[in-house]
């Protein structure tokens, strides 16, 4: 029997939840799909039982019928389902729905490894109980899996001063029909699904954080361009040159259109001078970004081209792909450019930003060391076995005590003298312009 972490919680009900079905397994039911008032799906998934074999161990965490849809269809495995619940905690409890004990609220990466399937386990249609009753509660279809076909011919009339098609053209259509218009380089934001997003209608705080994370990638991306990727941080455009970069690194919303809900936006700068390929200073902007969306697909794609970027960018690319992420959407990034005809189309959901998410974090350069200091100690907590202390040299360090030395925090005080032996790990963490440092006191012998 695994321990769980997480935070405790004293009790919890879960009354509102009704029983759809089980997916697997019928003498012993696994996984199972529950719905609330609103017909939201939870799903719960039995993960252990106690020592006594007594009290049943259960997860359970809400979803999307989108994401539902996937999982039923074998585009996302059984772990990556799970991982992304549409809360930050997924919830775990002991005993049953009707009778919840020792309930805990799990982070995904605070879930012991036993209770999770492995990486390769999809949905198996052989394997389901009840799939009918579950597909029919939230009219899921299986079958009907054809997508809409946009275009069409041109059709020589105007509609709000836009050429329009004889069917609905497909965003990346509409991005190329009003650049073209403008000539001006034009971005489609597409938010098609997500937390709080609907037809014409989309959460006012959820927008305003795709917009400026993306903003905030375009500008770190335009000033590696303009400035170099070993640049500073630039904090302030008060001086000449400053203010006149400045237009060139940012965007502003000029459209909008009702389909799910989508957004136009361009580069601020309107009035730019042709470079030999026909391109533009945003052209090359836009090139870079849309190739680190491109390269970042795989690890090997990202690592080839680390270098091109600064960790200005990686930081903002991080904040970018985890709205996405802690949202749970899915957004179309569509760019076209009427001077070098350049067009591109990349779709981000919460599963791939996570995947991105799990790259960059695997490129973060870890080194470990080991060093003796003789210290004074100046604070502890034995509760979390964090502490402070000033060496003989008057430097001040912190971290923690090795959890096998927890017990033995008790008996140190603040006025002898110690000699500890410490492990420093040091994490050059990709987006972060400064090391993560953790120190922790591996023995701890008075002098």
């Amino acid at each position: 029997m695994s321990i769980v972490q997480g935070i405790k919680v004293k009790e919890i009900s879960f009354s509102g939840l009704k029983r759809v079905g089980v997916l697997f397994y019928d003498e012993f039911p696994s996984t199972l799909i529950y719905a609330d008032d609103k017909n939201i799906p939870f799903v719960l998934e039995w993960v252990d039982c106690d020592d006594e074999g007594v009290l049943d161990r259960f997860l359970l965490f809400q979803t999307t019928k989108k994401l539902l849809t996937k999982f039923l269809l074998a585009e996302i495995s059984h772990v990556n389902f799970i991982r992304t619940s549409l809360k930050e905690y997924i919830t775990y409890f002991e005993g049953s729905l009707e009778k919840p004990l020792n309930p805990a609220f799990l982070r995904f990466d605070e879930i012991p490894d036993g209770y999770l399937p492995s990486n390769n386990v999809f949905f198996n249609k052989e394997e389901s109980v009840q799939l009918q009753e579950i597909t029919t509660n939230f009219n899921i279809s299986l079958e009907d899996r054809s997508v809409a076909i946009f275009g069409g011919g041109l059709v020589k009339e105007r509609l709000n001063e836009l050429l329009v098609y004889d069917s609905e053209p497909s965003p990346l259509e509409w991005t190329k029909l009003i650049a073209e218009k403008q000539l001006r380089q034009v971005f489609n934001i597409h938010l098609q699904e997500g937390k709080d997003i609907d037809f014409g209608v989309a959460n006012t705080s959820i927008l305003g954080n795709v917009l400026t994370s993306f903003d905030s990638l375009y500008r770190a991306t335009a000033l590696d361009v303009f400035e170099g990727v070993t640049r500073g941080n630039i904090v302030s455009f008060n001086s000449k040159k400053a203010k006149a970069l400045l237009p060139k690194i940012t965007t502003e919303v000029f459209l909008e259109k009702a389909a799910s809900f989508s957004i136009f936006i361009r580069p601020v700068v309107s009035n730019q001078q042709l470079l030999i390929d026909s391109s533009t200073e945003t052209d090359v902007v836009s090139d870079r970004l849309f190739s680190l969306f491109f390269t970042s697909e795989n690890k090997e794609g990202l690592e080839s081209s680390f270098n091109k970027y600064s960790s200005f960018v990686y930081k903002s690319y991080i904040e970018f792909l985890t709205v996405i992420k802690e949202n749970n959407l899915e957004v179309d990034y569509n760019f076209y450019s009427p001077f070098n005809k350049a067009e591109y189309v990349r779709t981000f959901d919460s599963i791939k930003a996570w995947e991105v998410l799990e790259i960059i974090d695997q490129l973060s350069n870890k080194e470990t060391e080991k060093f003796n200091l003789i210290v004074r100690f100046t604070a502890l907590n034995c509760n979390t076995g964090h502490y402070y202390c000033e060496s003989s040299d008057k430097q001040i360090y912190s971290g923690h005590f090795d959890k096998l030395l927890h017990e033995g925090m008790p008996g140190l005080n603040f006025t002898d003298i110690y000699e500890v032996s410490v492990e420093r790990k040091i994490t050059k963490i990709t987006g972060r312009v400064d090391p993560k440092i953790e120190d922790t006191v591996l023995s701890c012998l008075k002098q």
